[in-house]
């Protein structure tokens, strides 16, 4: 074709190319329907050939590509189109062949050439526009589009089963620069990192595409494990059609969309050791989520709820996306009920949609005790209230009142005393109350002898608990919490950078830590810096232990007259969790008798406690007193 048809927009060169297959097919019943097609083309408006002037220039397709990408797309246009296709194609199949471009083009020798090369080495192949199929030779070959592209060009918004997009919220947020990131993706190729090591991928890519569309720009959100082999080049070329910047979620295994023409936007939580390529690099970071951007994005969510959004944005460190979901889950459990939708039930809906994979050390539960199963001193009952306090009342404490700036957003708790005496019960019945699951770390498997593994432990912790939505608990914590050396070995050096990295996760963490321990002066005085309450649990005295006998043999358990609380707990010096221990026993026992619990077999489980602790038995006392509490 001349250069003055091919100045044309490119429907009315698709109108003259059909009349040429229609020549070339030499069925003159075929020509009132080929022309139609190519009038009702070229009297298409000129907007309709947007996409494809936009994949011409962006791959900077010579005019001889431009027709070759027309001619090649046309049998997709119409069934009549096929048909003339099928008719021309050596082997008959409904494609365009080498050898059928050739004569509608009129190319000799050296045109044939040109066409080789276009359909084996030029932009085309190289970007996947065009694909030869067949593996006979080359001018039978079979040649089609990339997968849905002549779909896109024509204005529909197809896209091919091969590009996985992400279903991604657009959240506005001020800790990212938008003009900033305007800027970074006004150009042309490069890479643009955006990362934050408190958000997760998923939430950047939010994120980024509130940014983007609040200046007109699309953005297409796909993961980085999904951007491989043939869905690399299907992405840059549709985004591209689109006028839309690729958004890879997650760290890619190698350099990704090397031959894409614009900028390429990686999410990921950290810049360093990315697989990078001879790209420019722009790093953006996305500050930390505060409290005001999370009081916004619940009020944007659930307006209905009056001051629930500050309440809500105190418990759960959650995305944009993962919130939106535990609302709309709400809102059907809502409704299915009959009822208004509560803050409580999106908290439970939030805890079930945070599922993640646990590392080897830590396990999740799910606490449903309550305040009237723990036994312990007023004051330890009130400082165990003000860790909640401090949890519920983020909001108003350091966003309207200020102190954000002064004072860091997580809550954390020292629990010391012996074993037995309410520190691990005390944890599950706070995070109960605030409605979130315990993540209960196995300090064992945590150290390790190999150089960075602990690191390594250590931070999968704190990212599950962060994913999981948790409360954080280390029992037996003074075992990786403890005090640090002075020693100058290796080993001393290792285990002081281990504690300092430890510290770093306690610091950036935005929820609840709680500490577990039986001597608080085990633990390192960093570590007690730090620390919001401290509660330390004696052993119980008579009246603790009374209740703990009350607390520990239901109302349904059958005792016998003779069994004597008071004797028990007054004479026996057991914690709460040998009390519990010996209950158990001697229900088991009872039952397996078909009896009642009796005083005998409560002391007979008592005396086994007793050396299982390896403590002296103080014996049985001669004197009972025959009533179930002693008189109470």
């Amino acid at each position: 074709m001349s250069d003055a048809t091919l100045s044309q927009p490119a429907h009315q060169v698709l109108g003259d190319l059909i009349r040429r297959l229609a020549e070339l097919a030499g069925d003159p019943t075929m020509e009132p329907a080929t022309d139609g097609i190519a009038v009702a083309l070229q009297e298409e408006p000129p907007a309709n050939s947007a996409g494809f002037d936009r994949i011409c220039s962006a791959f900077r397709l010579s005019a001889f590509e431009r027709e070759l990408v027309m001619l090649v797309g046309l049998p997709e246009e119409h069934e009549t189109i096929t048909h003339l296709a099928r008719v021309l194609h050596p082997r008959g199949e409904p494609r365009m062949s080498f050898s059928t471009i050739a004569e509608v083009l009129g190319l000799g020798p050296i045109g044939r050439r040109h066409l080789r090369d276009a359909i084996l080495a030029g932009p085309l192949h190289v970007h996947g526009l065009l694909v030869a199929e067949g593996s006979g030779p080359l001018p039978e070959s079979g040649l089609r589009l990339a997968a849905g592209l002549w779909s896109v060009l024509r204005g529909h918004d197809h896209w091919p089963a091969q590009i996985r997009r992400r279903t991604i919220p657009a959240v506005a947020s001020p800790s990212l620069d938008g003009a900033r990131l305007a800027n970074a993706l006004d150009g042309g190729r490069r890479i643009v990192v955006v990362t934050a090591a408190t958000r997760p991928p998923t939430e950047l890519a939010a994120v980024v595409r509130g940014a983007a569309e609040a200046v007109g720009t699309r953005v297409v959100v796909v993961s980085s494990d999904d951007v491989t082999g043939e869905a690399q080049e299907l992405l840059s070329v549709h985004t591209v059609a689109r006028e839309a910047h690729p958004v890879l979620i997650g760290r890619p295994q190698s350099p990704p969309l090397t031959t894409h023409p614009g900028p390429v936007v990686i999410c990921a939580e950290e810049s360093t050791g990315l697989p990078l390529d001879d790209r420019p690099v722009v790093v953006i970071e996305v500050g930390e989520r505060d409290l005001g951007e999370s009081i916004d994005m619940w009020t944007g969510l659930v307006p209905e709820l009056n001051g629930g959004a500050e309440h809500l944005a105190s418990l759960l460190r959650v995305d944009h996306l993962r919130a939106s979901r535990a609302v709309d889950d709400a809102r059907v459990t809502a409704r299915a009920d009959a009822g208004p939708i509560t803050v409580a039930d999106i908290v439970r809906h939030a805890r079930r949609r945070t599922g993640c994979d646990l590392p080897a050390s830590g396990r999740i539960v799910r606490p449903t005790v309550g305040w009237d199963q723990l036994v312990t001193t007023p004051d330890n009952t009130e400082l165990l209230r003000s860790i909640l306090d401090r949890v519920r009342g983020q909001v108003r404490v350091l966003h309207d009142w200020g102190f954000e700036s002064r004072a860091s957003r997580g809550v954390h708790a020292l629990f010391a005393g012996p074993p037995g005496t309410g520190k691990t019960l005390s944890a599950h019945i706070v995070a109960s109350s605030l409605d979130l699951d315990l993540l209960v770390v196995d300090v064992s498997t945590l150290v390790s002898k190999w150089l960075g593994e602990t690191e390594k432990n250590i931070s999968e912790v704190f990212a599950a608990a962060e994913r999981s939505q948790s409360v954080l608990f280390f029992d037996e914590a003074d075992a990786i919490f403890g005090k640090r050396t002075d020693g100058n070995d290796a080993q001393a050096r290792w285990a002081n950078l281990e504690t300092a990295h430890l510290l770093a996760k306690i610091d950036g963490f935005t929820g609840l830590v709680v500490l577990a321990t039986n001597l608080r002066g085990n633990i390192d005085e960093a570590f007690v810096r730090r620390l919001d309450v401290i509660v330390e649990f004696d052993e119980p005295g008579p009246a603790e232990r009374l209740r703990l006998w009350e607390t520990h043999l239901p109302p349904a358990a059958p005792l016998a007259d003779d069994v004597d609380l008071r004797q028990l707990a007054s004479v026996y010096q057991l914690t709460g969790g040998l009390i519990r221990n010996a209950a158990l026993a001697a229900a088991y026992r009872a039952a397996a008798g078909d009896r009642c619990i009796d005083q005998r077999g409560l002391l007979d489980a008592v005396e086994r406690e007793y050396q299982k602790a390896g403590r002296s038995f103080p014996g049985i006392p001669r004197a009972r007193t025959g009533t179930h509490s002693g008189g109470m």
